[in-house]
């Protein structure tokens, strides 16, 4: 009796956790968000600058838009602020 009740059970608990990785396997694992993923790289490009030695504060500099006149207005200690 209790072999037979453990066993629907486990059967049960198994069935329900191939239905929920099933749904959605079609799907992505990271969807496409560019500002995010943008927002991040700059994120991790100035924590690394931040932390290395021997950097020039020209290299550091991160362009804000397409406009090069826009190019100085944002460096990396700003920007990860």
């Amino acid at each position: 009796m209790y072999r037979a009740w453990f066993l629907t059970v486990s059967t049960v608990f198994i069935l329900v956790g191939v239905i929920v990785r099933v749904h959605g396997v079609d799907d992505p694992i990271l969807g496409f968000h560019p500002t995010r993923q943008y927002r991040s790289a700059i994120i991790a490009r100035s924590c690394y600058y931040d932390h290395l030695d021997g950097v020039s504060p020209a290299d550091t500099i991160v362009q804000v838009g397409p406009n090069a006149s826009m190019a100085g207005a944002m460096t990396s200690s700003n920007a990860a602020r």
